[in-house]
Order: C-alpha cells, then structure tokens, then sequence
C-alpha cells in the first residue's frame, strides 16, 4: 500500500489531480487512521476547487493529528481565504451550530447513525430538547468505530468521514433527509476508554467529557449498570430499561446514582418502587413516530413489497425482527425460529422473513436446518446492507406491511419497539407474557410462559418463553377473518396515540420543566449526595 500512496504523490506532483484522487480514494479504507492522506486528499480537492470537500479533509486531517503544523496551516489557509464562505448544507463546526447563550445537555446514548431503537431515541429526544432551545451533545455507547478519537468533540460530518467504510453515507444521506438538520446541530464523544475495547468505566474519564462540555443535566438513555461510576458532576436523569423481577442488582447498584428516574412501563416502575420506595418514578415510553408507521390499505401495496423480497403474494408471512447481539440469547431465537418450523409443517404456505444479522450470536440459519425448515420458506434480508445500517425506517416500516404477523415472544424485554411499530403498521403480534409486552400489545396474542428463569449473576428473574404456545397463538392469528382483524386495529388505533412524537415530547417538557425546578442552583454547586456518593 505504501507504494500505491507513493505513486499517488508522484501523481500529485504532475499535477494529475484526478488520478491521485482515484487512488488515494482506493487505499483510504487500509489507511483511514493517517492524517497524511487525509490532507493529501484535500490538497488535491483544493487544486480541483472543490473548496467544501477540501476544507472537511483538512479538518479531519486535524482531528487525527492535531499537532501537525503543516495540517494545522492548510486548515487556516482556506478558511482565511474564506471559501469556507461560499459553502452551503455543511456543518462546518462545532461553534456555528452551539450557541453560547443556550444551556447544553449531554444525552448519554447512541450515536444515532443507525436505525436501532436506542439510535432512533436518542434522536427524538434530541429533536425534543433541541426545539426546547438547548444545545445538545451525544456520547455514544455505540461509537466503536471512534476509537482512536476518545475525548474529542466531533461534528456530524467528522462521524461521517469516520464511518464511511462502515456505512454507506450516500445511501444513509438520501434515506434520512428529514434527520440531518437535527444531527447536524449535535455534537458527539465516544464513550470508549483510550483501553479500547474498554466502554468508560471510571469517573476521570467521564468527567473529562462532562467538563469540556458543561451540561446543565444528563439524560441516559441506555441500561445504567453498564457505568460503573461512583457519581456524577452535574444532575442526572436515566431513561430506563428493566429487564428482570425483581429489580435485578446491577440495577439496584445503579439506580441511587440518579437524581431522576424515568422509566418506560408500568412493569418498570413497579420494579423500581418494589426496591426504593422513596424514588419519585415517572413513567415515559419510547415514541413511534407516526409519520413513519402507518397501515397502507392500498390495492396490491402488499403484493409489490413481497415482490421485492421473492416471497409469495398467497404466503402467510411471519416477520422476526431483532437484535442478534447478546450471548445470552434475550431473545429466544431458538422458541421463535422452532415454534415457525413446528408452525410450518401444518401450514405449507407459511413463510418466514428474518430481519436481522444471521450470524452473529445465535447461529439462525444453522437452527433453521436443525429444525428442517425448507430453504424455500424462508428469507434472510441483505446481510451487507443490514451490518452497514442500510435499511431505513420506511423500508423497517415495509417489512412490517407485508406480514402478517411479527413472532416477538422474547425472554424480556424493557421496552419492545418493534411489537409497537408492527402494531401501528397494521401488523397483529406474538409476545410472551412478562415484563413490558403484556402492557403494549392491543392487536395481538400474549402467550403464556414456560418457565420463570432465576439469574444468579442478577439475583433476579427473567422468563422463558413457551414454544407450544407460540405455535398455538399462530393456529389462532391465521384462522382471524377481516371482521376480527379490523375490532382489533379499531381498538389499538386509540391506544397507539399514547406513543406518538407529540405526546411524548409533551411529557417530557413537562418532566423537564419539573426537574429543572427541583435542581436550580447556582453553577457551582452540586448535590451533596453527588458529592459524598460512594460505590
């Protein structure tokens, strides 16, 4: 590769700029960690006059070795001959997008540069407190990719050169126009240790960050007791997933750090106040934007969705949609995948659709052979596309439209997004009866549990899901006619406006105007209980 660059150089030097272009544009992804390449690159859109993509290599040449003169002169040249001026649709940085007179909150998250559910959150809470007239910064928990860049304040399009193997921008830029000008007016940190692939886990490290940035408060949207913080500078709220009964002991650990405690259900909050009967819990669910999930009761609608997907207009199309990330196998893949392949012997037209990376904790195309389900009934959606987050909300929202049902009978969960979205797309759902979905599930069957599961590293319950069950709930959903189909989106239509982009930021203003109230003090001084709060 070293040689390539030279000739790249060679190149430059005759002044054949779009050839150095064409190579350097080649090795970039074997040399992505180089300020050097970075600035030859912008060296040569800058002889191209492409004065916007120059001064963003520049700048990004910057951020890798910010000691570098010569980089650091390149920078201030095309800014001081003010093509910078003639830019439009660019985030340039951090100051034209922070204002000085607003107050800052931290949103310890996601980088929403995805379409997950904790990405999607973290970037409607954003909007929210963004339209509520904060400047607002993101530490993401997700930012692996940023490894290299531990406690430097990046813009969004700094987090686009540095994911742009990973994700297709281009792609992401198109599908997610409505989103830009929010993530444009963030700024963001990795929550990784320089001990990469350490996530932070000590207090000087994190108050690093909350220093430079100064925020008047903290929300966390995350599961807490992955932080292993003693306390915290300014005061705190966590929006808060609970996955147990009773409440787990890393929860428990955890929960006393915060000042405020938002959680998203009833079963939640129960959990909390089963444990801390002092804590004031207030109940706010994640959104489902309404603008994006939605039934289309259109001719033929569904019929070109399966096309899309080789799947049959006559199949009875069962959707399994979720995160293939943990060991523990939260999601019971192997009831849903098994209860699909017992469903399946008695119904030849049933077709199974798999919404999620196949191989990464649970083997499911192996289990699916294991269960000899047929190759011809099921489908796998783009593995390529799914890993560089390339499908997008609207095509998430598809998939939901062309089922007919979504199987999400999992162990736990803190929230479930997807049974909510299914629902609001005019999809019925399977969940199991414990935790959250049982509160959440209007058009749908709740199946009964196997088991209750003790974990001793929680010193708390969760629950296995029952495959017979499942199997029973699907017999069931097929036999629905329309009359039955259309009682249960009638009464789950009214239900879903609790979810809603409106509604939830409603609450939240509400909850933050409350919790300001209660916390004003001057900027110097800081909860006792902060203060003396020890592990």
């Amino acid at each position: 590769m070293n040689d390539i660059y030279d000739l790249a150089i060679k190149l430059y030097h005759e002044g054949r700029y779009n050839d150095t272009r064409t190579i350097i544009k080649v090795i970039l992804p074997h040399h992505n960690k180089s300020g050097d390449v970075y600035n030859t690159l912008g060296m040569v859109e800058q002889n191209l006059n492409n004065y916007k993509e120059a001064y963003e290599l520049f700048k990004f040449a910057n951020i890798l070795e910010p000691d570098n003169k010569h980089y650091k002169n390149n920078l201030e040249n095309i800014e001081k001959n003010n093509h910078i001026l003639n830019m439009s649709n660019t985030s340039t940085n951090v100051s034209t997008h922070k204002s000085s007179n607003k107050p800052t909150v931290i949103i310890s998250g996601h980088i929403p540069i995805d379409n997950s559910g904790y990405s999607n959150q973290t970037f409607y809470l954003a909007k929210i407190l963004i339209e509520q007239g904060y400047n607002v910064t993101i530490i993401g928990w997700n930012a692996t990719g940023l490894k290299d860049f531990q406690f430097k304040e990046l813009t969004f399009n700094d987090i686009m050169f540095i994911y742009k193997n990973l994700i297709n921008f281009d792609e992401y830029l198109v599908k997610n126009q409505e989103k830009i000008p929010i993530l444009e007016q963030l700024t963001y940190f990795t929550a990784l240790e320089p001990s990469f692939p350490c996530f932070i886990q000590d207090n000087q490290y994190y108050d690093i960050i909350v220093n430079k940035i100064n925020p008047k408060f903290i929300v966390f949207i995350q599961d807490i007791y992955v932080m292993k913080f003693s306390r915290f500078l300014c005061p705190t709220i966590t929006w808060l997933p609970i996955h147990s009964e009773p409440l787990d002991k890393l929860c428990m650990e955890s929960v006393s750090k915060f000042d405020s405690i938002v959680t998203l259900s009833e079963f939640g909050k129960k959990q909390v106040l089963n444990k801390f009967s002092d804590k004031s819990v207030t109940i706010i669910p994640h959104i489902i934007d309404d603008e994006l999930f939605y039934e289309i009761d259109e001719l033929n609608y569904k019929a070109n969705l399966r096309k899309q997907y080789n799947i049959s207009e006559e199949a009875y199309v069962c959707l399994l949609i979720s995160n293939n990330s943990e060991p523990e196998n939260r999601k019971a893949f192997d009831v849903n995948l098994g209860g699909f392949a017992d469903f399946q012997k008695n119904n030849k037209n049933a077709h199974l659709h798999i919404h999620t990376n196949v191989n990464l904790a649970f083997k499911i195309l192996d289990y699916l052979k294991e269960c000899d389900v047929p190759e011809n009934k099921y489908t796998v959606c783009d593995q390529t596309k799914y890993k560089k987050k390339g499908y997008s909300d609207k095509e998430v929202a598809d998939l939901y439209r062309m089922s007919d049902v979504l199987l999400y009978s999992t162990c736990v969960e803190g929230f479930g997004l997807p049974m909510l979205e299914a629902q609001s797309c005019g999809c019925p759902v399977i969940v199991n009866n414990f935790s959250t979905p049982p509160e959440y599930t209007k058009y749908g069957i709740i199946c009964e549990i196997e088991q209750m599961v003790y974990k001793e590293n929680l010193d708390a319950y969760t629950s296995m899901p029952s495959r017979s069950n499942l199997v029973e709930a699907l017999e069931e959903i097929i036999t629905w006619d329309d009359a039955k189909h259309d009682k249960l989106k009638m009464e789950t239509k009214e239900f879903l406006k609790e979810f809603t982009y409106q509604k939830i930021k409603e609450s939240w203003i509400d909850h933050i105007k409350a919790f300001e109230k209660q916390h004003q003090k001057s900027d110097d001084t800081i909860d006792l209980n902060q203060k003396l709060f020890l592990r």
